[in-house]
């Protein structure tokens, strides 16, 4: 998204985003004394700390939309620094999941990692002692239907129809990395498009892994009906600390074209006597620009 920045009569520093739809662009102007930029950057920085929903109201609104989405900002991918991305401060390093939907549903399911034990502390010091959380981050404009609360997995929120921008919602656990979802909803109905198809299968022999030993799952996407774009799996989900899973064999945002198929290795390693389930899911984007999503899940048993 194009940024520009010039100076008025009075000296304030003007920062313009232009953001194409269609044949329409819109822009939105913001002034930065000279004298306010430190306080305004720190009152900033202090409501990212502090607020959890509604940052920005801006950049949502009814219309009737464009099929089309505007290309996703570079600093959702790098994070926002000591400015803002489109009036968010946005962690860097994380995942960008882009969604849409040209339809006229307009809650979206999200989902987060399995938060941590958080009754006992992680560290302390003389300041007292820190517990793992999980957060929730929601933009401006969107409506939270459940969850998105402290040390919840779960996210379901309504974003209103005939979006012009991406709105960002996202969620991180302790200061890890943010799993960064960035929604588009063009409230324009168009034809079915394709789906995204999952089967979780072990090497483990009948399910069962040995303290130390190691095994293979192998998760197979296909696309179903049309070719999915930019699919990022998840990592692996285990329910108890009996196992422990490795990365998967291959990159996330790749595309499969209409009934083909790939397959992710993740390994598998027995760390403790116990049983848990496996559980994976990945999400694309269908040839109409509608987000699309697969699970898959299995036990495995350490003796």
């Amino acid at each position: 998204m194009p940024l520009s920045s010039r100076r008025d009569d009075e000296g304030n520093k003007q920062m313009t985003y232009s953001v194409v739809n269609g044949k329409q662009s819109i822009s939105a102007q913001r002034s930065l004394g000279a004298s306010g930029n430190r306080r305004g950057l720190a009152a900033l920085v202090m409501a990212a700390v502090v607020v959890v929903s509604g940052l920005v109201s801006s950049g949502v609104a009814e219309a009737k939309g464009t099929t089309k989405p505007p290309p996703i900002p570079t600093c959702y991918y790098t994070g926002s620094g000591y400015g803002d991305c489109e009036g968010y401060i946005i962690p860097g390093g994380g995942t960008v999941v882009p969604l849409t939907v040209a339809n006229k549903k307009d809650k979206f399911k999200l989902k987060g990692p399995a938060p941590l034990q958080s009754t006992k502390p992680v560290a302390c010091g003389d300041a007292g002692c820190v517990y793992n959380h999980l957060d929730w981050f929601v933009g401006g404009g969107v409506k939270v239907v459940s969850g998105c609360k402290t040390n919840v997995s779960k996210c379901w929120v309504i974003v209103p129809r005939g979006t012009k921008m991406w709105v960002p919602v996202y969620v991180r656990q302790n200061n890890d990395s943010p799993t960064i979802y960035l929604i588009f909803n063009s409230g324009i109905r168009l034809k079915k498009g394709g789906r995204l198809q999952m089967s979780v299968t072990s090497s483990a022999t009948s399910g069962s892994l040995a303290v130390g030993a190691t095994a293979t799952i192998s998760v197979k996407l296909t696309a179903v009906a049309g070719p999915i774009y930019s699919i990022v799996p998840s990592a692996v989900t285990i329910s108890s600390a009996s196992l422990t899973a490795g990365p998967a064999s291959s990159a996330s945002g790749f595309k499969l074209a209409k009934g083909a198929s790939t397959v992710l290795d993740y390994t598998l390693t027995g760390a403790s006597a116990g049983s848990a389930s496996v559980t994976v899911s990945a999400m694309g984007v269908d040839a109409e620009g509608r987000s699309v999503t697969a699970s898959g899940a299995l036990s495995i048993r350490v003796p």
